[in-house]
């Protein structure tokens, strides 16, 4: 599994490394250059978005009660943890809500 891990995150620094656009990493929601430390990749499949997009995507499902929270990356099937989900969000009432809906 680290070794899976290692090779997509070398896999991810070849392909969406951006020097031209700040030395970011590129998001595949929302196409920005973002900071690597910015960036949260999910468990599992190791898809990588940036958090602030995570956010949104999670407050999303969390409102429309589609738990557990997919994996936005198209035809993955992953799930992203209830942890990670408890991680992204910034706002305690959203943890609070999350915990109590899973």
């Amino acid at each position: 599994m680290f070794k899976c891990a290692v090779l997509h995150v070398l896999r991810n620094m070849q392909e969406g490394y951006n020097p031209e656009g700040g030395g970011g990493f590129i998001c595949d929601i929302c196409m920005n250059s973002v900071a690597v430390e910015s960036m949260h990749a999910i468990a599992g499949c190791f898809h990588e978005y940036c958090k602030g997009c995570l956010e949104q995507h999670i407050l999303v499902h969390m409102e429309s009660k589609n738990l557990p929270v997919p994996c936005p990356g198209m035809e993955c099937g992953n799930s992203i943890a209830v942890h990670d989900c408890t991680l992204l969000l910034c706002n305690q009432t959203d943890v609070h809500r999350l915990v109590q809906a899973s």
